[in-house]
């Protein structure tokens, strides 16, 4: 909106976006008087017209009421008496908020109560009343030497949700609070509260069960399984490498996410700071990939940063735009630099492609496996999950949407890489383990998905060499970490612990603290580190025999004295 001056022909002028600010502001909505049989709240300013019998004044603690009075520290108070006399200083304003509690109080018939909080909840500290509620101490009862101590002595115990008679409590919890606070024994208080709330015996029993090395129901046990949630069942879930990662990483967030089906509170902050979180910034980005590769395929070309430069920019702002629809931008300066993330990670994409290129050439695109195909389709979209057999015989169904599909060779000689764009960093995929004890599979499942589909598709004959990440962003600096066939050798292994998990119901959690830092279920586990010591315990102990999978997993042995083997 921008700012528009009115006059009225007399020479005033009206800032019409103030006046519109300030009409807002000063607006109620669903206010309402006052009306017998209802509790009336009114501020200091407009309060005492209702003429009320009983008055109660809030909120007269020293940190509270009148208030500190401090300066502007724009204009201090001796800046302000230089300029010009009609500004108001800061002893002023807190002249008349003293003055205008006064008139309050001469406006007040009936009787008065007037209080203020004993304890700063916020930052857990003894609260003390001002010098306003000591002033009236002092008129009602006389004493005008009287001093806040001699306050706090009048007034006595402060009145809480634990009364000081629990037959005064207003409810059946505040009876309980005053019996177990009070000077008077209450015997065996803890068997007592949990044999009449049984949510807080639970909860007890809990606690007592997750603090022993015992896999036990509180911990994520599914003592019988559950038919219905094994993988290799005929008619069981289908997986997906993100659901099986999420089950590597921790098997409680998996049990949480995918099996109880339990959301997290949706978080409505906005960050100022940033457009496009990391999720739309990935989301954005492969579109920009498939939309680009794909015109190259339609016209038979290979990208050329020369040739095709202009294309490309042409069909990120055609994204940026809708995009910047969709989710409006914070501020001008922040849309520009995430822009220029954007323009960054396009560039490296186009030059690394042009070099990868040369010895490779595109087949599909966004293989859609078991999902809706993704905009024109692919070759390789199949509406059926693929079948994949696991080392002991035992299959699972799996679904996923590849990214790209390469072929390298000719003829006899042809053999098909796989490709998944990373626009985050290389950070999960530096571990000299290339399934991280189970928290990074794709390349694994991604691999025996595309062989099935392309031995139906093309031939017998069809082999994936090559699994490979691309890392086209500014973190990942176009960096590619492939994998040979033979680096993925125990990947189906991996996959078949996963699904054991899954079989058995042993859904512990993750023994790593670095699993839990970017978990939406934190609030659930509590105290990491304890919740990771025990489940490292749960581990150990060769009595949880349902816990083997994570073991093998983890390379966690134990012995017969619950202790790690060498």
């Amino acid at each position: 909106m921008s700012n528009a001056v009115a006059t009225d022909g007399r020479g005033f002028s009206t800032d019409m976006r103030e006046w519109l600010l300030d009409l807002v502001a000063s607006k109620r909505v669903a206010g309402s008087g006052p009306k017998p049989g209802h509790l009336h709240v009114s501020n200091i300013a407009e309060g005492g017209h209702a003429g009320r019998a009983m008055t109660f004044v809030v909120g007269l603690d020293d940190g509270r009421w009148p208030g500190a009075g401090s300066q502007d520290p724009l204009m201090l108070d001796h800046e302000r008496e230089g300029v010009s006399p009609r500004l108001q200083t800061a002893r002023e304003r807190n002249k008349q908020t003293r003055e205008r509690f006064a008139r309050l109080l001469s406006r007040l018939r009936g009787h008065v109560t007037l209080s203020y909080s004993a304890r700063d909840l916020v930052n857990d500290r003894v609260a003390f009343p001002s010098p306003a509620l000591v002033a009236a101490y002092r008129i009602a009862s006389g004493d005008h030497a009287a001093d806040q101590s001699a306050v706090l002595r009048a007034i006595g115990s402060p009145t809480s949700l634990a009364p000081d008679d629990a037959a005064h409590g207003l409810d059946e919890r505040e009876w309980w609070l005053s019996r177990l606070t009070g000077d008077a024994a209450v015997e065996d208080a803890p068997g007592a509260v949990m044999a009449r709330f049984e949510h807080l015996s639970g909860g007890a029993a809990a606690a007592r069960a997750r603090a022993t090395p015992e896999f036990t129901a509180y911990d994520g046990a599914i003592p019988t399984g559950d038919p219905r949630l094994d993988p290799c069942a005929p008619d069981g879930p289908v997986v997906s490498a993100s659901s099986l990662e999420r089950l590597g990483a921790c098997p409680r967030r998996y049990f949480l996410k995918n099996v109880l089906r339990v959301e997290p509170p949706y978080d409505v902050e906005v960050d100022t700071s940033q457009w496009l979180d990391a999720s739309e910034f990935g989301s954005l980005l492969h579109e920009l990939f498939r939309q680009f590769m794909a015109e190259l395929l339609k016209r038979g070309e290979k990208p050329d940063s020369a040739a095709h430069a202009r294309l490309l920019q042409d069909q990120l702002d055609a994204l940026i735009e809708r995009y910047r629809r969709e989710v409006p931008p914070p501020s001008e300066s922040v849309f520009r630099s995430r822009c220029t993330d954007l323009r960054r990670a396009a560039r490296i994409f186009l030059i690394e492609e042009e070099d990868h290129c040369r010895t490779s050439t595109p087949y599909c695109l966004e293989a859609s496996i078991g999902m809706a195909r993704e905009a024109e389709g692919s070759a390789l979209d199949s509406p059926q999950p693929a079948t994949i057999a696991l080392p002991s015989g035992a299959t699972v169904r799996a679904r996923g949407r590849i990214d790209r599909i390469d072929y390298v060779g000719t003829g006899d000689g042809v053999t098909y890489q796989i490709w998944d764009y990373k626009t985050g960093s290389t950070y999960r995929f530096r571990d000299s383990d290339p399934f991280h004890q189970g928290r990074v599979v794709q390349h694994a499942l991604y691999v025996a998905m595309a062989q099935t589909l392309l031995k139906k598709k093309i031939g017998s004959g069809a082999l994936v060499s090559q699994f490979g990440y691309f890392f086209p962003s500014a973190s990942g600096g176009g960096e590619r970490k492939t994998y040979a066939l033979s680096d993925l050798a125990g990947g189906l292994d991996t996959v078949e612990n996963l699904c054991g998990i899954i079989t058995r119901g042993a859904f512990c959690p993750t023994n790593a603290k670095e699993d839990c830092t970017y978990c939406e279920y934190r609030a659930v586990c509590g105290d990491v580190a304890v919740v990771t010591s025990n489940a490292g315990e749960m581990l150990l102990d060769p009595d949880n025999e349902s816990l083997e999978p994570l073991r093998r997993l983890r390379g966690v042995n134990a012995n017969e004295d619950g202790e790690e083997e060498e």
